[in-house]
């Protein structure tokens, strides 16, 4: 998938944000975001760990998380550059 491709879907599937983020090689802690983040490698690799499980992501290639989930980024040797679009749930009140 192309990135102008990828950010119609973004679009389409109600991602409110789009950004391009660079990441600098290593390890983050382990976190959780607020939104749902949908991602695409432009550059460089990252692993992203969660739930005892891992995925390695190259050029091109996607992931999701949704929101709330823990996980950890490992950023490759030579960091990583990625499109990701974030979209926030909106909680009713009861």
């Amino acid at each position: 998938m192309d990135t102008q491709a990828f950010e119609a879907e973004l679009s389409r599937d109600g991602y409110q944000e789009i950004l391009t983020r660079t990441a600098k090689p290593g390890p983050t802690p382990v976190h959780t975001h607020p939104f749902d983040a949908y991602a695409m490698v432009l550059a460089g690799e990252m692993t992203v760990t969660w739930d005892g499980g891992s995925v390695t992501c190259k050029v091109g290639d996607t992931f999701k998380l949704e929101a709330g989930r823990e996980h950890s980024e490992t950023y490759g040797p030579e960091g990583t550059t990625f499109l990701v679009g974030r979209r926030t749930r909106e909680t009713k009140a009861a």
